[in-house]
């Protein structure tokens, strides 16, 4: 026998969020971050004073099960953060972009093939040990050069036969 599903739904007036089913219903993210995912969505617009600790303080989770559920809305697309500098360049906060549906596989992908600016790839060959280098068949090409081909197809020392 399966389970029978009674749901009883009271008209909110105020102070409800409308979360998309396709939220609820995405495999990809774990029961935790549908929860923080719904939780961010259900805050005004630009907070004042939002934290992780802040997060985990007005719920029964931890800190690090927060973290781990925020990395997780930001590999299925649905968070990206950025660091904000001031003006002279120093660190000056972070700036969470949320959305109600996720990045395509695609984005992410395009986003993981960006190069590493900091150490591009030189052309130049690999510093260290190379390999070692055969002298016997360069003395022996060398000793090669002396003759020449006559119009005979005989090998002739330069000067005479």
């Amino acid at each position: 026998m399966g389970i029978i599903l009674t749901v009883e739904k009271t008209k909110p007036v105020k102070g409800y969020t409308i979360i998309h089913n396709h939220i609820l219903n995405d495999k990809n993210l774990s029961f935790k971050a549908k929860g923080i995912l719904s939780l961010l969505l259900s805050l005004p617009p630009n907070p004042k004073h939002l934290s992780i600790e802040l997060i985990a303080r007005k719920n029964r989770d931890g800190i690090s099960s927060i973290r781990s559920g925020i990395e997780e809305l930001k590999s299925a697309g649905y968070l990206a953060v950025h660091q904000i500098n001031n003006a002279r360049g120093q660190y000056d906060g972070v700036e969470w972009s949320l959305r109600d549906t996720a990045l395509g596989v695609e984005y992410l992908e395009k986003k993981r093939e960006i190069p590493d600016v900091e150490n591009p790839n030189s052309d130049r060959p690999p510093s260290g040990k190379r390999g070692l280098i055969n002298t016997y068949k360069t003395k022996k090409l060398k000793k090669q050069e002396n003759y020449y081909c006559s119009r005979f197809g005989r090998r002739e020392k330069p000067g005479g036969p």
